[in-house]
């Protein structure tokens, strides 16, 4: 079963294709900015977004168009705002995923979407339902 999420003012499911990632972000950003963040804090937790999207399309569905990555925007009991992404792939190991600034890692990409995720949200959590997949939740608080 998956974690409950807060009730959505926006859930959308789209097909793994990278050209609906500039949407979403914009649409993060608009949803941030609407709810009082500062235009730079929207932006940022929009670029959050974009990371998570990215991961959920190239890792969870291997940018497999007959795939689907769901989206939800939301604010929860405490007036945070919460992006949900959610992808049906293999799952992985957030823990096992190096530090993209350690000296070996700099030139190969890899990690930099979960860093900047986690430097851009306030709160970032990955679930694995049973049936696979994964859950990513952004949180954002409201100052």
């Amino acid at each position: 079963m998956e974690p409950p999420c807060p009730v959505a003012e926006l859930e959308v499911e789209v097909a793994s294709r990278l050209e609906v990632i500039d949407s979403l972000e914009e649409a993060a950003v608009d949803f941030g900015l609407a709810a009082g963040l500062d235009r730079e804090s929207a932006q940022l937790f929009g670029l959050a977004l974009r990371e998570a999207l990215t991961n959920a399309m190239r890792h969870g569905s291997g940018l497999d168009p007959g795939q689907s990555v769901r989206v939800s925007f939301a604010r929860d009991d405490t007036g945070s705002l919460v992006l949900h992404v959610r992808d049906w792939g293999p799952g992985f190991v957030p823990a096992a995923v190096p530090d993209p600034r350690l000296p070996q890692q700099v030139e190969l990409g890899c990690g930099r979407g979960l860093f900047f995720m986690r430097r851009f949200a306030d709160d970032v959590r990955f679930d694995f339902p049973p049936e696979g997949g994964c859950l990513v939740s952004l949180r954002k608080r409201l100052r």
